[in-house]
């Protein structure tokens, strides 16, 4: 993006469609407050939220960094309908896995949010992958992607990475035992010696996965695949797996290095908005999203080096109150 261009007069297509990671951070925050103002006015037709808003004293019009902005604790996506614009123009319902507390959180996704997070996505993934299509290695069952309204975050991450897929086959068969033929079909496209793709949960990976291919006593041999997985990892510290241990493991079964196994973070109530590990095993905020580290105690953002919870927030959804959420994961403040 010019930096010539005033920053505050960049609407959100500009920021999703500039390279990411490119603009400065203080041009960055300017930007996303101007693009905030409307979103967070029209966050006030869900009662819940415009309730919070008032007793919090919050006034969009006035606010000038992104900190200021009420974060809504994550957990309210399971308890509330938080909906910000008509029922009618809902499209789509996102579930999360649900894998801590059994209770799903709903996200409700009209037309133009559905749109932009599909297309943010592809501009992240596309600054580590590039633009050509692959041979895909779904590591998962055909049914984890549903069709219907509804749409857990497991089958829309597979979507959102399918764009990069040249054929897609699913390594587990929808009573998740392990597909020879579909992981065969996958391997014979990836015998040129080009790039291909894989991806699943983490926590599938290790527990389903690379324990199937070991049984089978099949090893692969796939030197240039990129390996993405995200989730799980709550499941997978009780364990004592670190993420050194699984990228080794992971890279083993797969025949490549592993520099090549790249973990993202990313949650269902922020489709569209994932952080990839750099060449360094560090995450970076997009040019359309930002990330807050807040102290445990206070609530306050922590300094550089502190560790806290991880709020994330995200210009991309207006049919429900996602511009500031605030998880119940543990992140450290790089700088």
């Amino acid at each position: 993006m010019p930096h010539d261009k005033q920053a505050g007069a960049v609407g959100i297509d500009g920021l999703i469609d500039c390279a990411q990671f490119s603009i400065p951070q203080a041009e960055k925050e300017k930007a996303l407050v101007e693009i905030f103002r409307p979103q967070l006015a029209q966050n006030r037709f869900c009662a819940s939220v415009d309730s919070m808003y008032g007793k919090l004293g919050f006034c969009e019009a006035e606010f000038s960094r992104l900190a200021e902005i009420p974060f809504i604790p994550v957990s309210m996506f399971k308890m509330f309908d938080l909906v910000t614009c008509e029922r009618s123009q809902i499209v789509r319902v996102l579930r999360s896995s649900a894998t801590t507390t059994g209770t799903p959180s709903r996200v409700y996704l009209d037309k133009e949010t559905a749109f932009r997070q599909s297309k943010a996505l592809t501009a992240i993934l596309k600054s580590y992958l590039g633009t050509s299509r692959r041979p895909f290695l779904v590591i998962d069952c055909p049914s984890a992607v549903g069709r219907d309204q509804s749409m857990s975050a497991r089958g829309a991450a597979i979507m959102g990475v399918s764009v990069f897929a040249r054929g897609a086959h699913y390594a587990f068969r929808d009573d998740m035992t392990l597909d020879m033929d579909s992981i065969e079909a996958f391997c014979a496209a990836a015998r040129g010696g080009g790039d291909c793709l894989a991806f699943g949960f983490t926590y599938i990976i290790w527990t389903k996965f690379l324990p199937a291919l070991k049984s089978a006593g099949l090893s692969l041999a796939l030197p240039r695949v990129s390996a993405l997985h995200s989730g799980g990892w709550k499941k997978l510290a009780s364990e004592s797996v670190d993420k050194a241990a699984f990228s080794d493991g992971v890279a083993r079964a797969l025949g490549t290095g592993p520099e090549r196994v790249l973990d993202f973070y990313g949650m269902a109530e922020q489709t569209g908005v994932v952080f990839i590990d750099c060449e360094c095993g560090n995450k970076h905020a997009p040019c359309f999203a930002d990330i807050a580290i807040r102290d445990f105690l206070t609530l306050a953002e922590v300094e550089p080096g502190g560790e806290g919870l991880i709020e994330v927030m995200s210009a991309l959804p207006t049919s429900y109150p996602g511009q500031a959420v605030l998880t119940e994961d543990v992140g450290v403040f790089l700088g």
